[in-house]
């Protein structure tokens, strides 16, 4: 994955080919400006909401700015490769040719809530605890081995219930 000076550089790059200020990529990515300049800086490394919300703001993958290299295939994603401070962990870094991006989530049961939408489409399965999963007007309850896939252009959310953490294998497809 890339380091935070790279991952700047290459948003940056990005941004000013295809000539927008970072006025504009922040009205268009509802990302602060002020993180946008620190990521640009490379003093930051913003979260993946934000990072996906950068992305489709240029019309790009989240993985174009955030894989360092070509690795061939099978990309391997280890079990004590740790979560990112959002307890989340990309699962297919290292393949810039790929159709989706699957993700390792973990909620914290006290994790804060904040509605998402983006482009393309979602899957996650639970693989421990439980899930509420609030899409559109609909509330629903994921429980271990339970999925659900859907539009990610819907409002969304989901977060762990029942006082304890929980384990989601999250894939998003974006069609380009």
């Amino acid at each position: 994955m890339a380091n935070q000076a790279q991952l700047g550089a290459r948003v940056k790059a990005y941004r000013e080919n295809l000539g927008m200020t970072v006025e504009e990529l922040g009205l268009k990515s509802q990302v602060d400006v002020r993180t946008i300049t620190r990521l640009e800086n490379g003093t930051l490394l913003p979260g993946m909401g934000a990072m996906f919300r950068i992305a489709k703001a240029m019309g790009q993958r989240l993985g174009t700015f955030m894989d360092d290299q070509y690795e061939p295939d099978p990309i391997i994603s280890r079990a004590e490769e740790p979560v990112d401070a959002e307890g989340v962990k990309m699962m297919a870094h290292g393949k810039p040719d790929r159709n989706m991006d699957p993700y390792w989530i973990e909620l914290d049961e006290k994790g804060t809530v904040r509605n998402m939408t983006f482009e393309g489409e979602f899957f996650m399965l639970v693989i421990d605890g439980e899930v509420e999963l609030n899409y559109g007007d609909r509330r629903e309850t994921l429980k271990k081995g339970d999925s659900a896939y859907f539009n990610a252009l819907v409002s969304h959310n989901y977060k762990a219930i029942g006082g304890r953490k929980a384990t989601v294998v999250g894939v998003h497809y974006m069609p380009m």
